[in-house]
């Protein structure tokens, strides 16, 4: 499931007037700028109804213990995230297969740092410049990769389903020359 983005209220934990404008129904809501999902087995994401070529993305996040969650970006197709059609930046410190969890780059790159995440809150950056996918968690870089499989397109919050909440506030995306 996908909930569409855009502005309305002043309750926008988007900026530059992409929005987060979380409808009934979506499995998601905005309380305080909080951008939290609904807990439940199904996972769902909120996309962004702007495509982005360049980009850095800041926000901050706080997962449950064992929680499956995520940042994907340059989405190809706005009704089906996955790591195959877009970049996902890993929230995920108990994945069973440590090279993807939080601070990698799914199925591209394992994080060059452990940063542990679970049960807080936590800042990460997201940078995409042409190739260049660059990616911190509290500050520390996990990993920094060339990669031309995807140009432009949707970013997405993930919430991972019955695994564990996560919340997500403070979220920017700034446009890249």
């Amino acid at each position: 499931m996908s909930a569409a983005i855009a502005a309305d209220d002043g309750l926008d934990p988007l900026a530059n007037g992409i929005g987060a404008d979380v409808t009934a129904g979506s499995g998601w809501s905005i309380n305080e700028g909080v951008l939290t999902p609904e807990r439940g087995e199904d996972r769902s994401y909120v996309v962004t109804n702007v495509r982005f070529d360049n980009a850095e993305i800041t926000l901050e996040f706080n997962p449950e213990a064992g929680t499956n969650s995520g940042v994907f970006a340059r989405c190809q197709d706005p009704e089906a995230i996955t790591p195959e059609s877009c970049y996902e930046f890993n929230i995920w410190d108990a994945h069973p297969n440590q090279d993807r969890r939080t601070g990698a780059i799914v199925m591209l790159s394992p994080p060059t740092a452990m940063v542990g995440t679970e049960d807080q809150w936590n800042f990460m950056r997201i940078r995409l410049e042409g190739t260049r996918l660059q990616v911190w968690v509290n500050d520390t870089l996990t990993n920094d990769i060339t990669h031309d499989q995807l140009s432009e397109g949707h970013i997405a919050f993930q919430y991972g389903g019955d695994n564990g909440m996560v919340l997500f506030r403070n979220i920017s995306i700034k446009e890249l020359p």
